[in-house]
């Protein structure tokens, strides 16, 4: 408890909590009720955790299985979150970019493949290795494949 002064200067300090109550009967009145509100969900929740601690035979619940459907509307309405007024603009950009991705992703299984051959025809010595290990930063130098 703390008491403030007209003049701004804190006059009483202390711990006891019942004499602030004393002296503030509308905060009484709120800590009485807070503590009879405490009390009733006490109340609740312990009857909430008997009721699931009694035993019914079973040792697992069953799950509960469902089946539904996801309507196109409901699809338009994710789309519009993600892609804002053009939905179909922005499936048809996202379903690209997973095709770029794994259509780069195979391109460099090939490249790689295609540099390994080279060592089949070419006496190694002939391979230009410098080319082939700045692909990956210069895709110009696909013209001096041939």
């Amino acid at each position: 408890m703390i008491q403030v002064g007209l003049d701004g200067v804190a006059h009483e300090i202390g711990t006891d909590i019942s004499a602030v109550l004393v002296h503030d009967p509308l905060l009484a009145k709120e800590v009485k009720q807070e503590k009879e509100e405490a009390e009733m969900e006490a109340a609740v929740i312990d009857k909430v955790v008997k009721e699931a601690d009694k035993p019914d035979g079973k040792l697992i619940l069953a799950e509960e299985i469902a089946e539904g459907r996801v309507t196109w509307r409901s699809m338009m309405l994710f789309l519009k979150g993600l892609g804002g007024d053009k939905p179909i603009f922005f499936m048809t950009a996202w379903m690209m970019g997973i095709a770029l991705m794994h259509g780069s992703s195979m391109l460099g299984v090939w490249f790689l493949g295609f540099w390994g051959s080279q060592y089949e025809t070419h006496a190694p010595e002939e391979v230009h290795v410098p080319l082939y290990v700045s692909f990956h930063r210069f895709p110009a130098c696909l013209s001096h494949f041939n």
